[in-house]
């Protein structure tokens, strides 16, 4: 096997060879064995990444740096229990949280959540007094993300839903909650506060609100409304959670990974018992997947290292992801979080700048809509950026006119990034048939979901999750701590000194006059 910097170098060799070469090209002489090599095929999800720009000798040279990355063996001490959480010191376990059966304490919290989910909806079902209704999840970041999204899409997709309406506040803004207030009935709420810590600032500054709120609305014991989502569960309790009430996780699962954690309380409520299960289902299949498939026919790897080609290989710099389904517009955002937080790092676990890491930037929305927003500047600007393009065969609507044109656009774009156009005829001509040019050569996977239920979505997650542990092991950084999220708030709190202080001698020149400006036009 070749040493891990010739395979780099040989990557780089790849890449120019391939750099000029038209991927319409690539895919018309790749043939059958193209697509067998690069589409994973599943009776409900199909990953085509048949207009990426690659060929196999370019394909072998990845599957190689995987191996000498040793990317298997990382996983392999992932499901074994080691520390590859170097940096802190920590095994990474938010996996077991979805497996069938799991460690005794994953179980002993599942038994006392179940009850206290059973004792909920008992509740929620009352024929007489004031019945619970409402969730009101207070968390950030990953306490937030993954709940919110999985909620959001699923109650699009089922047709029985759970008697429990979840609402979400994150932002210490007080306009999001706000929004959420005016919604609510505080005697048929209950409050699930979700911090790792229990020290997230703009968490507890929203559940201190929410507390006076359930209070001002007739609620003599607000705290009793309350249930505490947390890996200290003492902090919870000094802050005056019940024990009874507070579920604990472990260290050992970080907060963009926690959704199958008591993180995902309010989803679970929200798309009921039975969805829940089908998601925790889906996402222990991918995890059988990714344990349990050779490299060549790996998922998750397979997806990794489509990522070191086209952005650390071919430099591009960014990649757009357009689901053509309204229902994943937060998928979006959940993925954005779980690579960027992730990857987003310059140094090794060594203090070391890795000279590979090259985390993409992430953005997107709902197709129709990019098409009237930004898809000008993927087509045609200098810039080139890599696609994903996300389809549903079966909608949960009866418009069926409707979903044909959104497929139509969704597999057209696909073609059009990939392949571009050359105006043909009088079009041709002059600056007219220049400016009318799609160069193409945007590379594009396709993700096509027989349909978007709680299963396929738990797959999708869980997968991309792994796709995570990959890409830190080829770009050789600690994919599990996130140390960079830290200085803003540090600073932040100094800043919000400055407005508790009505003596400005002490700030910082550069902020004095903002700082003015803001006190004088604040009532």
């Amino acid at each position: 096997m070749p040493r891990d910097t010739d395979i780099w170098h040989t990557l780089s060799q790849h890449g120019a060879r391939l750099k000029g070469l038209p991927i319409e090209r690539l895919v018309a002489d790749g043939g059958p064995s193209r697509l067998r090599r690069l589409v994973v095929d599943h009776d409900f999800l199909r990953v085509d990444a048949g207009r990426q720009r690659l060929d196999d000798a370019a394909l072998d040279s990845l599957f190689d740096l995987a191996d000498a990355a040793g990317v298997l063996a990382q996983r392999d001490r992932m499901f074994a229990g080691e520390a590859i959480n170097v940096t802190e010191n920590r095994s990474v376990t938010h996996w077991a949280w979805r497996q069938p059966v799991s460690s005794p304490s994953v179980e002993q919290t599942r038994a006392r959540m179940g009850e206290w989910v059973r004792r909920l909806l008992a509740r929620a079902n009352q024929p007489s007094g004031r019945p619970i209704k409402s969730i009101l999840h207070l968390g950030i970041g990953g306490s937030d993300l993954g709940p919110r999204m999985v909620a959001d899409t699923i109650a699009y997709s089922v047709s029985v839903h759970s008697q429990i309406d979840a609402y979400f506040a994150a932002n210490v803004d007080g306009h999001e909650l706000q929004r959420a207030l005016d919604r609510l009935d505080p005697k048929a709420t209950v409050v699930s506060i979700a911090s790792k810590t229990f020290t997230t600032r703009e968490t507890l500054r929203n559940a201190q609100t929410v507390m006076a709120w359930l209070r001002r609305g007739g609620v003599d014991d607000p705290l009793s409304h309350c249930v505490a989502i947390t890996s200290e569960p003492q902090r919870a309790q000094a802050w005056g959670i019940s024990p009874d009430a507070i579920f604990e996780f472990e260290d050992s699962v970080g907060g963009r990974f926690s959704l199958w954690s008591p993180v995902g309380l309010p989803a679970r409520l929200a798309i009921g018992e039975t969805e829940w299960e089908r998601l925790l289902a889906g996402a222990h299949a991918a995890d059988c997947h990714f344990r349990q498939a050779q490299a060549h026919a790996n998922l998750p790897l397979l997806l990794a290292l489509i990522d070191v080609w086209n952005h650390s290989i071919l430099k591009l710099p960014a990649r757009v992801i357009s689901p053509y389904d309204a229902r994943m517009k937060l998928l979006v955002a959940h993925i954005q979080q779980l690579e960027m937080e992730s990857l987003g790092k310059q140094l090794g676990p060594d203090g070391k700048t890795a000279p590979h890491a090259q985390c993409p930037m992430i953005w997107g929305e709902p197709g129709t809509n990019g098409q009237h927003a930004y898809f000008q500047w993927l087509h045609q600007a200098a810039q080139e950026v890599a696609m994903e393009v996300l389809l549903v065969a079966k909608p949960r609507h009866s418009f069926d006119a409707h979903h044909a044109i959104l497929l139509a656009n969704g597999l057209a774009q696909a073609d059009a990034f990939a392949f571009g156009k050359q105006p043909a005829g009088q079009l041709a001509d002059g600056v007219g048939g220049q400016l009318r040019r799609l160069p193409g050569g945007r590379p594009v996977t396709l993700w096509c979901y027989r349909e978007l239920d709680a299963y396929t979505l738990g797959y999708v997650i869980a997968s991309l999750e792994h796709k995570v542990v990959c890409l830190g092991q080829l770009w050789g950084v600690n994919a599990f701590d996130q140390f960079g999220v830290e200085l803003g708030k540090t600073m932040a709190q100094t800043v919000e000194a400055y407005f508790a202080d009505s003596n400005l001698d002490f700030v910082p020149p550069h902020l004095s006059e903002t700082l003015q400006w803001f006190k004088n036009a604040r009532p």
